[in-house]
C-alpha cells in the first residue's frame, strides 16, 4: 500500500489561528509528562515495592511493542481504579500475562499516576492522541537505539579481528609513535594531509619504519625522474605528487601508512564531532518535545472513531478551489479546571492533487456483533491516477496540523491518503524460485526460476545523455525463446503549455545542463575564497541544481514505468502491446563514467547518485502492479555481445571530421554491429535485448567472458581483428568512403 500526503494551507482569521495554536502547544506541554512517566516505568523506578517495580516495568514494555493506536486502554491499567483487563486478555501476546495482577492493584487504588490530574483537564479527544504520540515518540527512540547497539557490536568485532592479525599487530606496535608526532606538529593530520611535507620528512628520518616488516631500514631516494616530475607540478599539486613519488621509491613506507590511515579512518575516526568514547558514534539521544523548540505534530482522528477530530470534510473539485472542514480546537485557555473545545470550522487552499479524490459508496463485511458476516454501505473514497488513468480506491485517515515556522503566523493540514497497490498479473504471479540444492559462496541456498509460458518482460538500458532515459524493449517468453513484441528510446522531455513556443518538445534537465551549473557554483564558491565554517553560499543556485536533478530522476523513472504499463494505448497491427509482467533494469553498481570526449557528462556521471534512479523506479513500479517483480540485471557484456547470435561484436558511430564522414569504433558509441552474423542496430537497443536475454533464457554471453579472460594484448588483437571485419562492409553500408576511415 502506498501512502500519499498532501499538503493544504489553512485560510483563516486570526481568532481561529490562535484556536490552533493553543491546541498544538498545549498537546507539546502534556506530552513530556506522559513520556517521563513511561521512561521510569521503564527502568523500574515506580512502585512500592520489587514486586510492582517488576511488574510495572514489564506493562511499559508492553505498551510499547504493542500498537500505538492500543496505549491509551493500556495506560488506563496505571492510571485509572477499576481498570478491567478483558481486552488485553484477548491480545495473543506473551507479554500480556501482566493483566491480572495490573488489574487487582487498580481495583485497590494503586497507580502510577492519576490519569484525572494529568490528563483530565483536556478533552478526550487530545488525551488519546498524547497517550498515542508518547508510545510511538519512546518506541521510535528504542529502534534507533536498537539498531546503534547492532552497529556497535559489528564495528567492535571488525576491530577486534583486524587488531588481531600478525602485520596488524605489526604497525599497532608503531602506532604511538605516530600520535607523538601528531602531537609534535601541533595537532592530528588533517583529512587532506596538509602537512605532507613535514610527515614524509618525518618517515625519512625514521629509516627503522622501512623494517617494520623485516626488511632493510633503509630509505631509498627519489630519483631524478621523480624531481623533475615534482618541480613540474602544480603548486597546488605539488604535495600530492611529492606523496606519490616517495611512497613509489619506498613501497614498505606505502603499506605502512595505508594500514595507518585505513585505522584512522575506520576506528579512531578523529574527523568525528560527536561519537562514543571509543571512536563509534554516539548513541542516540532523546529530546522531549517542546511547541517551539523540538515540537511533535498533533493528528486529529478520521471521522466515525471514537472520538472524531475532524469531520464535514468538503474537498476541492478542482486545482485552486477551497475545501472545508470542522476541526474539534481548543477554543480557550483552562476555565474551571478544563480547556473548552468545540467545533469550528476551517477553509483550506489544498495541493492540486486533493482534487483527485472524490467520496463515494463503498461496501463492507461487519466482522463483530449480531451484524457479524453482512455487508453494509459505508462511506469511502476514490483517487484518479492521472499516470495509470484510471480510479483508484483511496482511504483518508488523519489529518497533521502543521507550523512551518514553529510560530502562530501560518498553518498546514497534511491529509494522509491510503491507496492499495495494484495487484500483479497473473502470468506474474506464476513465477517460481525452485531450490536446486546448491549453496552459494555466501551460503545461502541456491535457487532457479522457472518463467511461465507468455510472460512479458521490459528491459531498459540505462543512458545518461542529451535528455534520454534509455532505450526500452519489451519481450514476450514463448517455448524457451524470446519474441520482440516493442522497442523504443525513452525521452525525458515535455511538451511547453505556454509561452513563446506551445505544443514543442523540451528534453528536461539532461545531464550536460546539469554539469554546466555545477561548474558556474564551483567558479563562484572559488571567488568568495576560503569557505566559512557553517557558512553556505549561492544557496539559490545549488538548490535550482537539486532540484534539476530530482526533477530529472522522477520523470525518467515515469517514462519508464509509463513504456512498461503502456498507459498511451500504443498499438501494433495486431492489436494494443500488453503491459509488462515484469521490470528488468541494469544494475549500475559498477558504473564507471567513460564517455569519450565528454569530459562534462563525465564529471556529471561520477558525482551521479547511480542507485536514486533506480530507487524511483521501484517505488513507483510497486505502486502500479510490478510488486517484487523488479529485477536489477548484472549489464557485462549487454553492450558488447550481439543479441542476435551472442558473437563479441563492436559498437561504433559515423562522425564529421574535416568535411568528411568517419567511422569511428569505441566502447560508448551509438552504433553496434556483429561481424559473425552481420547484424547492425542501435547499440542500447541490443543491450535493451540482451538484458531481457540474460534474464528469460538466462544467457550468460560466453564469448564476452571468453575475450575478458584474455591477456590485455591479445584482447586488443581481438578487437582489432574484429574491427577489420567490420570496416568494409560498414563502409559499404553508409556509403563512406575508404579512404577516410579513422579508428
Amino acid at each position: 500500500m502506498s501512502v500519499r500526503s498532501f499538503q493544504a494551507r489553512v485560510e483563516c482569521d486570526k481568532q481561529t489561528m490562535e484556536h490552533l495554536w493553543r491546541t498544538h502547544k498545549v498537546f507539546n506541554e502534556r506530552l513530556p509528562e506522559i513520556i517521563k512517566i513511561l521512561f521510569k516505568m521503564k527502568r523500574g523506578e515506580c512502585g512500592q515495592n520489587d514486586k510492582q517495580k517488576s511488574l510495572y516495568k514489564s506493562i511499559s514494555q508492553s505498551i510499547l511493542e504493542a500498537n500505538a493506536q492500543n496505549a491509551d486502554y493500556l495506560l488506563n491499567s496505571v492510571s485509572i481504579k477499576g481498570w478491567k483487563p478483558g481486552t488485553a486478555k484477548k491480545y495473543r501476546n506473551a507479554s500480556f500475562t501482566w493483566a491480572d495482577d495490573a488489574a487487582k492493584l487498580s481495583s485497590q487504588g494503586i497507580h502510577v499516576y492519576d490519569k484525572k490530574q494529568v490528563l483530565g483537564d483536556l478533552p478526550g479527544m487530545m488525551s488519546q492522541m498524547v497517550c498515542r504520540q508518547s508510545v510511538e515518540a519512546i518506541s521510535g527512540h528504542i529502534e534507533l537505539t536498537k539498531k546503534w547497539e547492532k552497529e556497535h557490536n559489528e564495528w567492535l568485532k571488525e576491530k577486534e579481528k583486524w587488531e588481531s592479525e600478525d602485520e596488524h599487530k605489526k604497525y599497532l606496535d608503531l602506532r604511538e609513535k605516530f600520535e607523538q608526532f601528531e602531537q609534535s606538529i601541533g595537532g592530528k593530520i588533517t583529512k587532506r594531509r596538509g602537512r605532507w611535507h613535514l610527515y614524509l620528512k618525518w618517515l625519512s628520518d625514521n629509516p627503522d619504519f622501512a623494517a617494520w616488516r623485516g626488511n632493510k631500514a633503509v630509505i631509498n631516494p627519489l630519483s631524478e625522474k621523480a624531481q623533475i616530475r615534482i618541480n613540474k607540478a602544480k603548486p597546488n599539486k605539488k604535495n600530492s605528487v611529492e606523496r606519490d613519488e616517495f611512497f613509489k621509491a619506498n613501497p614498505e613506507m606505502k603499506a605502512l601508512d595505508n594500514l595507518h590511515g585505513y585505522y584512522e579512518r575506520n576506528f579512531v575516526r578523529r574527523r568525528k564531532t560527536k561519537k562514543n568514547p571509543d571512536g563509534f558514534d554516539h548513541k542516540p539521544t532523546f529530546t522531549l518535545p517542546h511547541p517551539t523548540i523540538h515540537p511533535r505534530w498533533f493528528v486529529f482522528n478520521k471521522p466515525k472513531t471514537n472520538p472524531e477530530g475532524y469531520r464535514k470534510l468538503i474537498l476541492p473539485k478542482k486545482a485552486g478551489d477551497l475545501g472545508s472542514l470542522e476541526m474539534r480546537l481548543l477554543t480557550g485557555e483552562k476555565n474551571k479546571g478544563n480547556y473548552p473545545d468545540d467545533w469550528i470550522s476551517v477553509k483550506f487552499k489544498a495541493d492540486p492533487r486533493l482534487s483527485l479524490i472524490r467520496p463515494v459508496k463503498g461496501r463492507r463485511v461487519v466482522r463483530k456483533g449480531k451484524e457479524q458476516g453482512q455487508t453494509k454501505e459505508t462511506d469511502s473514497y476514490e483517487f484518479f491516477d492521472k499516470h495509470l488513468k484510471k480510479w483508484r480506491p483511496a482511504k483518508l485517515s488523519g489529518v497533521k496540523l502543521i507550523f512551518p515556522d514553529k510560530t502562530p503566523k501560518a498553518a498546514y493540514l497534511y491529509f494522509t491518503c491510503d491507496i492499495p497497490d495494484e495487484p500483479l498479473t497473473e502470468t506474474a504471479k506464476k513465477i517460481q524460485w525452485l531450490e536446486t540444492g546448491d549453496v552459494t559462496k555466501k551460503g545461502k541456498k541456491r535457487k532457479k526460476k522457472v518463467l511461465p509460458h507468455g510472460l512479458v518482460s521490459c528491459a531498459v538500458d540505462l543512458s545518461m545523455r542529451r535528455g534520454t532515459t534509455g532505450f526500452a524493449t519489451l519481450c514476450r517468453y514463448e517455448n524457451g525463446k524470446i519474441h520482440i513484441l516493442r522497442s523504443r528510446n525513452l525521452w525525458v522531455g515535455y511538451k511547453e503549455g505556454k509561452g513563446c513556443h506551445p505544443y514543442r518538445w523540451t528534453e528536461g534537465p539532461d545531464l550536460g545542463h546539469i554539469a554546466k551549473h555545477k561548474r558556474e557554483i564551483r567558479i563562484l564558491r572559488s571567488k568568495r575564497g576560503k569557505p566559512v565554517k557553517g557558512e553556505e553560499s549561492h544557496i539559490d543556485l545549488q538548490k535550482h541544481i537539486d532540484y534539476m536533478g530530482e526533477d530529472r530522476f522522477k520523470k525518467a523513472a515515469r517514462t519508464i514505468v509509463n513504456f512498461a504499463l503502456n498507459t498511451e494505448n500504443a498499438a501494433s497491427k495486431n492489436g494494443f502491446y500488453p503491459r509488462a509482467d515484469v521490470l528488468l533494469l541494469e544494475n549500475l553498481e559498477g558504473l564507471i563514467p567513460d564517455a569519450e570526449k565528454e569530459r562534462g557528462i563525465n564529471r556529471a556521471l561520477a558525482g551521479w547518485n547511480r542507485r536514486h534512479l533506480v530507487e524511483r523506479v521501484i517505488e513507483m513500479a510497486k505502486d502500479a502492479g510490478f510488486k517484487r517483480r523488479v529485477f536489477e540485471i548484472p549489464p557485462y557484456g549487454t553492450s558488447q555481445v550481439c543479441s542476435k547470435c551472442g558473437a563479441l561484436g563492436r559498437r561504433y558511430s559515423i562522425i564529421r571530421e574535416n568535411n568528411r564522414r568517419e567511422i569511428r569504433f569505441g566502447y560508448v558509441e551509438k552504433l553496434f554491429a556483429c561481424p559473425n552474423c552481420g547484424y547492425c542496430a542501435n547499440a542500447d537497443h541490443n543491450a535493451s535485448v540482451n538484458l531481457n536475454r540474460r534474464f528469460l533464457i538466462e544467457d550468460s554471453f560466453k564469448s564476452y567472458y571468453d575475450w575478458k579472460r584474455l591477456s590485455e594484448k591479445k584482447q586488443k588483437e581481438e578487437i582489432e581483428t574484429i574491427e577489420s571485419k567490420l570496416m568494409d562492409k560498414l563502409c559499404a553500408m553508409h556509403k563512406i568512403s575508404r579512404g577516410s576511415i579513422s579508428k
